[in-house]
Formats: structure tokens, sequence, C-alpha cells
């Protein structure tokens, strides 16, 4: 930045008396950005991001179209990236977008390839570089009121099939849980089995969110799990880093799990 740590504070500092609000929480050795100051950088992104365009644009004498293409795993693209993709659109206008929903092995392989800007994918799948971007725990959820302290028999439960990384937090759980389990079956699709939970008696294993997330869950029960399994996401970028365009999908897809309302949910800064 060719900058000294002293002068951007007092740039900080100024542009804070500036605007009258605190951009920056500070304590001891650490700062990090208030909701005030996530606003502001959002929308100096595409304020920048825009201004760059118009320059390119006057420069050549025409417009060039600009474009992001995004990967997510399903349940991401069921829940909060809809209306992530709305206030992106929103904002830049001017840019197409394209989502691509896939299993999580795909998307690594399509960041790999360069297919895609940003790719969102279970943790379980990458590799230990991956930046660790959502941590949410899972929770029991059936479609009948049941308290796991007043019966002791058996639970019917549904469990996504191998090739599907969360399996292996699931088996991890189960084995060492006290959850006295009896059936299982193998379904990885999300909207068969939740009209299977509120059609019978079975139950299934869930990130919170996705949970807190659905839009019909009042006929549906969540339980909370003793020391629950910890379902992670990851954000994979190219290897030249992320395009201005990803970051400012990034940061919106931060603010709509932020609002989600998920106990225990951590969006990493």
């Amino acid at each position: 930045m060719h900058a000294t740590q002293s002068g951007v504070s007092q740039c900080i500092k100024r542009l804070e008396s500036d605007i009258g609000v605190s951009l920056f929480r500070r304590s001891n050795n650490t700062i990090e950005p208030t909701d005030a100051g996530k606003r502001f950088y959002e929308h100096c992104s595409t304020f920048m991001l825009n201004h760059k365009a118009l320059v390119s644009e006057l420069r050549t004498g025409s417009s060039r179209t600009q474009s992001l293409t995004v990967g997510v795993n399903a349940w991401m693209a069921r829940y909060i990236v809809p209306s992530t993709i709305d206030k992106f659109s929103r904002q830049l206008p001017g840019v197409q977008l394209t989502v691509i929903e896939a299993a999580s092995q795909t998307l690594v392989k399509l960041r790999q390839e360069g297919r895609v800007a940003l790719a969102v994918t279970s943790t379980q799948a990458c590799d230990d570089s991956a930046f660790v971007f959502l941590k949410t725990p899972g929770i029991l959820v059936g479609g009948t009121s049941l308290r796991l302290d007043e019966t002791s028999r058996p639970i019917n439960i549904i469990i996504p099939s191998p090739s599907d990384p969360n399996r292996e937090i699931i088996d991890r759980y189960l084995e060492h849980s006290a959850l006295p389990i009896g059936r299982r079956m193998e379904l990885d699709s999300l909207s068969a089995a939740f009209s299977l939970l509120r059609a019978s008696d079975w139950m299934m294993i869930l990130p919170e969110i996705v949970f807190l997330s659905e839009p019909d869950r009042s006929s549906l029960y969540p339980i909370a799990l003793d020391r629950p399994p910890i379902f992670r996401l990851s954000l994979l970028h190219p290897d030249g880093g992320p395009t201005e365009e990803a970051r400012i999908f990034e940061t919106i897809l931060r603010g709509e799990i932020s609002t989600s309302g998920a106990n225990g949910l951590t969006a990493a800064a």
C-alpha cells in the first residue's frame, strides 16, 4: 500500500469523523469492522468496480460485459444464495452472474480448472489450504415432537450417501454418540428428505443453518444434540486470488449468513 500504519490510522479517523460513525471496533491488539464499516466497504467496492468499468468503456468507446461465475453446494444454493444473487444483481446490474450448483468434489475440480471465480464447498472435500468460511452445529430434525430424554426407542435416521463429504462427519458422530439408532436410509435430496420427515417418524441430522433457513419449518421439530457435530464450509478462490466481483459477492454472502439467525453460526472474517 506504500503507507505507514500511523498514516492509515489517521486516514481512518478522519473518515470516521467526516461521516460521523465508527467503522472499526478496537480493543487491545485487535480491530474488526463494525456493521457500518462492513456496509461502507460493500458500497465502496461496488463504486470502485463500476468506476473501473466506466473508465474502460470511455477509453475504448464500447462497453464490455463483466461476468462472474460462482459455484455452490446444494444447501447453500437452496437457502442462502438466492437472496445473495438478488442483492448482487441490484448492486452490480452490469455484471453477468452465473451460479453453478454442484457436488463439493465437482466444485473443487471446477476451481482447479479455473472455471469458477469463487466456490463455496464442504471443507471435507478440500485440501488443508482451504479457507474455512462458515461453521454451524448439527441438530436432529424430525416431523414429530420428540424428547430424547423421554424415550429409548431406536431412531430411524436419514443419512447422505458416501459421496457426500458430510457423511463422514455424521458417521463419526453417530459412532461415538448415545443416540439409539434403528434403521438407516441413504438420501441426498433435501426436498425428498423433508417430505419424508413430515410424513413419517424418520429423522435426520442437519446443519443448523439449513433448518433455520427452511421456509416451511413449522411442521419440523429440531432437537439439540449433546456435543453436536460441526459442519464447515470453505471458500475457494483461483490461485491468482479473487476478482473484485467475487469479493463483492462474498461480502454480500457473509451478510446473508449473519442475518440467518443460527445459534452458534460463525462466518469467519
